[in-house]
């Protein structure tokens, strides 16, 4: 029997991305189902790729295959999809690419290897019914279809067998905290942070969704967006299962799953696009974190995929599939112990193919003494780019091997490991880079065979002739403010983000209206940042102001701040960095509320921006400095 499930939209204030069209086919039905793109603010990854985007679709279907159309309304002179491990069946007709399932599957496009073109469609099986609980029973919190649902404080609370039920295109804006037995999140809804900035929660973290001190918790199904810290926390709980959840931000320090103390767990058929390392593993003690097992996972992130301390007894991962990764694949970071013994971790199906870059495949620093016996089996990927010295910048690219940083007692078992689409046979095939001067024994056994059914390319089709897009957008109005109706911080922080982990505020010391943001003291390179790609993607080729009146906090021990609009345009590929530019204009911070403004000018090359912000830091080598902002406005001036 054939079932096509559209969900309800989710409400507006979730915000729609019209660089792509959805349609999906199953039979005589047809349905477009829109593109979402919930995000707050700009982040905080590695150049150039800066990445702003989070766009995914969602429905569920069963019985008959469906076809899934999705239109660009972008240039591009290729597309992957992934991940490749899946190697789903797609055809392209001028600029709709349609992509081919015969069962529910979470399926990606990325255009000309630009991470910032990606789509995430999430096809999935229908909700079971035993996954649906009855709204009106008790311990059950049901936040029904399409709706928005906000907590007086910004946190729901969970107790002992509570259930949290998100049904499809509902939003629950609230940070979760669940403490006890048998609890359980489902639905097919989101969790959003509610918080604009990085905001404590009650308990002194700041995660999203944080369960805690409990027996048999249950999350499936629901989606985690825009955090301003990790998604998902699990701390001293045992028996824990996860099933379907979608992690979706871009802010730095947003880590996918941190899980702390833990004996039990089972995560399975998730996706993640985060702004830190997607698995986050750690235990008070070695002997504290056990039996974890994580399969089918579709990942990417702009730091690390697995970071991991202490880990000691039956830890498996299987299946994973890696879309991104800006820093090492592997970090073992964070431990300064003398003896910090490691083992009991195995990974075995590591797809990273589909990366466009991967800076290097482990890293560790400060692991000490002790054994650590790490194991790989079954690993595909592009070569490792380069030294953890060189990871962080995509210009220089001078060393293809897997780094050794430092410590000491590693050992290192790999099986199958094959390079861009190379068995590596012996050891010097991986090109292991020791930068610690200590030995490490390495272990490596090869079958040809292994090749047969691992991915060893990305699903990449390059078009005949090119597709490109001419926009049909309303061209913006001369002295138009782009800004949103919320340029006085009249109702909250918006998209504004601080830099260094900062927590920005509101003040009711305002130039004009009832507010203004206050920007803490901060070290140099603080200060706050607002990402203006979209609005300058919507104006085009011409010449722009920004204004903004500017207020001496009291804080700090400088005046003097350096406004600036950074651009970068045109295409990237992996060996080359996009053009750059910076249009400065500093000023100083003064005992009264000051007008200030940064002219700028786009050419019509420069009008291709790929990412752009807007940005107010400290101008001195050293020191701090507070002030308010208020009253901005950008506008096309010609």
């Amino acid at each position: 029997m054939n079932k096509l499930v559209i969900y309800p939209e989710y409400p507006a204030r979730v915000k729609r991305n019209y660089d792509y069209k959805v349609v999906v086919n199953q039979g005589n039905e047809a349905h477009e189902i829109p593109v979402y793109n919930e995000l707050r603010q700009s982040c905080s990854t590695r150049e150039p790729w800066t990445d702003d985007y989070r766009r995914f679709s969602e429905f569920a279907f069963e019985g008959e295959g469906v076809r899934v159309d999705i239109t660009v309304n972008m240039s591009f002179s290729e597309y992957t999809v992934m991940p490749a491990i899946a190697n789903l069946k797609s055809t392209v007709n001028g600029n709709v690419i349609s992509v081919y399932l015969d069962k529910p599957e979470t399926f990606m496009i990325r255009l000309n290897d630009r991470i910032t073109s990606m789509i995430a469609v999430f096809a999935e099986a229908p909700e079971d019914a035993e996954d649906i609980p009855d709204k009106n029973a008790d311990g059950v919190i049901y936040i029904e279809p399409g709706t928005w649902h906000d907590e007086p404080d910004n946190f729901l609370r969970l107790g002992a067998n509570q259930t949290l039920y998100i049904a499809p295109g509902a939003v629950c804006n609230a940070r979760v905290l669940a403490d006890g037995d048998n609890i359980k999140i489902l639905g097919r809804g989101m969790v959003r942070d509610p918080f604009d900035t990085r905001t404590v929660n009650v308990h002194g973290v700041n995660y999203n969704v944080n369960i805690t001190n409990s027996k048999n918790p249950v999350v499936k199904g629901i989606k985690i967006v825009d955090c301003r810290f990790y998604h998902i926390y699990f701390g001293n709980c045992e028996d824990v299962y996860v099933e379907g959840i979608k992690l979706l931000s871009n802010i730095i320090s947003t880590d996918g799953t941190k899980v702390h103390n833990i004996d039990g767990l089972v995560m399975k058929n998730c996706y993640a696009d985060v702004g830190d390392d997607v698995f986050t593993l750690s235990g008070d003690t070695p002997e504290q974190i056990r039996d974890l097992y994580y399969e089918n996972i579709i990942c990417g992130s702009t730091c690390g995929i697995f970071s991991f301390t202490g880990i000691k007894t039956n830890v498996k991962f299987k299946d994973i599939s890696v879309f991104k990764c800006d820093e090492s694949m592997f970090k073992h970071f964070y431990t300064s112990l003398e003896n910090t013994p490691y083992g009991g971790v195995e990974i075995d199906g590591l797809y990273g193919v589909d990366c466009v870059f991967i800076p290097t495949l482990f890293h560790t620093t400060g692991q000490g003494s002790g054994h650590k016996d790490i194991r790989y089996k079954n690993v595909s990927i592009i070569t490792p780019a380069g030294s953890q010295d060189q990871a962080q910048s995509y210009s220089t690219r001078p060393m293809k091997a897997i780094v050794i940083a430092n410590g000491s007692d590693f050992e290192f078992n790999f099986e199958n490991i094959w390079m861009d689409g190379k068995l590596c046979k012996t050891v010097d095939d991986m090109r292991i880079v020791n930068r610690s001067g200590n030995d490490y024994v390495f272990n490596l056994l090869a079958d040809e065979e292994s090749g047969e059914w691992l991915p060893l390319e990305a699903n990449t089709t390059v078009l005949d002739k090119p597709y490109v897009y001419v926009s049909t957008a309303e061209p913006v109005k001369l002295g138009e403010n782009l800004l949103d109706g919320n340029c006085g911080f009249e109702e909250g922080v918006g998209a504004w983000v601080a830099g260094n982990f900062a927590k920005l505020e509101i003040s009711e010391n305002a130039h004009s209206g009832k507010n203004s943001l206050y920007v803490p003291a901060h070290l140099r390179w603080g200060g706050v940042t607002l990402g203006i790609t979209e609005l300058l993607r919507r104006g085009g080729a011409g010449k722009y102001r920004i204004s903004f009146y500017t207020l001496r906090g009291p804080l700090g021990e400088q005046s003097a701040v350096n406004c600036a609009v950074t651009l970068r345009y045109g295409e990237v590929t992996a060996d080359e960095n996009m053009p750059s530019e910076v249009f400065r204009a500093p000023f100083e911070l003064t005992g009264e509320w000051t007008k200030n403004e940064i002219v700028f000018e786009l050419t019509e090359d420069m009008a291709k921006v790929n990412n752009s912000y807007f940005i107010l830091q400290n101008n001195h080598e050293s020191g701090q400095l507070s002030f308010y902002l208020d009253d901005v406005v950008f506008e096309k001036i010609g």
